[in-house]
């Protein structure tokens, strides 16, 4: 259940700090 709350604040960081990167692979 931990890795899921780290994977979802990892995918805010992500497209918080780079939303314009093609990240289509991840959906």
């Amino acid at each position: 259940m931990y890795m899921i709350a780290y994977f979802s604040v990892l995918m805010y960081i992500h497209f918080n700090y780079f939303p314009f990167q093609p990240s289509n692979n991840l959906t």
